[in-house]
């Protein structure tokens, strides 16, 4: 059996024992009780227990929340468990510094709003903006913002990129936080989509200050597509760059249009590259773009 084969085969597994674990089973009550010992529970076996119900999450840069969990989906499930305060640790230490002074965030390719909550939930709360396009991760992220009530927070059911009108977004094989324009293998959906000059223009917007993008492979065309609105306002960009020679070489040159310069979020903190390469360990993906005029509003510390 082919390893492609394998992995199916353990996937279909996997979700008809998760199905077959009733609410009965593993109820709102019984995980609860059980998620004090998450550290002593192997991940593979978390995985395979359901957790159905709206409860507290610890989020990112420190907020808490309420999060409506189905169940059936399990890709997010390890914010439960585990909350989010080691997910992508260095953009985190980022964005304590820069949402302070944050009046507009725009979130784009969202998926269950780990930093569409971390904007939100700012004391000043400033305008959100979140972008998710795959149609089950966009009914869950609209239900999350209307459980915990923020007013603060749009979203919109479409793709951007460098051009308007339709495309297939091709799913992942499990879960739903993988989905991308890039074509790819596998079950797809046929989505909106528009650019971000586009979409800007119907909108009574302030400054937009930071620009958050994670489409899976298709940053640099959300960014070419948001030119005009980028040439404008001069926001910071916190990009996620993948080990792709393409993609690196368009974002490279965008950048050297755009008169923006790149500093890779690394453990150690901000570190300067002048071309963009994504992490082949798939570890530091993520990148600070900065307007080469605004050097001096980046964040002075690093530290946590």
């Amino acid at each position: 059996m082919s390893g492609p084969m394998v992995r199916s085969v353990r996937r279909w597994v996997r979700r008809s024992i998760r199905l077959a674990f009733t609410p009965s089973l593993f109820s709102h009550g019984s995980v609860q009780l059980l998620r004090p010992r998450a550290g002593s529970i192997p991940a593979r076996i978390r995985g395979l227990m359901p957790v159905r119900g709206v409860f507290d999450v610890h989020g990112a840069i420190g907020v808490s929340y309420r999060m409506e969990f189905d169940g059936i989906d399990g890709s997010p499930e390890w914010i439960f468990w585990e909350g989010l305060s080691r997910y992508e640790v260095a953009t985190q230490r980022l964005l304590r510094r820069l949402l302070p002074r944050t009046q507009c965030f725009l979130d784009v390719g969202a998926n269950a709003g780990a930093y569409t909550f971390a904007a939100a939930l700012q004391p000043h709360r400033p305008q959100v903006h979140a972008f998710e396009p795959e149609p089950y991760s966009l009914e869950r992220l609209k239900r999350n913002v209307q459980i915990n009530d923020l007013r603060n927070v749009a979203i919109y059911g479409v793709a951007l990129a460098d051009k308007s009108g339709t495309s297939l977004l091709f799913l992942p094989s499990y879960g739903h936080s993988t989905s991308t324009l890039v074509e790819r293998v596998g079950g797809a959906v046929e989505v909106a989509v528009t650019t971000l000059d586009e979409w800007a223009t119907n909108q009574e917007l302030p400054r937009i200050d930071i620009i958050k993008t994670d489409t899976e492979g298709t940053e640099d065309r959300v960014l070419r597509g948001g030119r005009t609105l980028i040439e404008r306002d001069r926001p910071f960009i916190i990009c996620e760059v993948w080990p792709d020679h393409q993609v690196e070489e368009a974002l490279t040159s965008l950048l050297d249009q755009l008169g923006y310069l790149a500093y890779q979020l690394t453990a150690t903190g901000l570190e300067f590259r002048d071309r963009i390469v994504g992490d082949p360990a798939w570890l530091e993906l993520n990148y600070l773009l900065v307007p080469s005029d605004r050097r001096l509003d980046m964040p002075t510390s690093e530290s946590p």
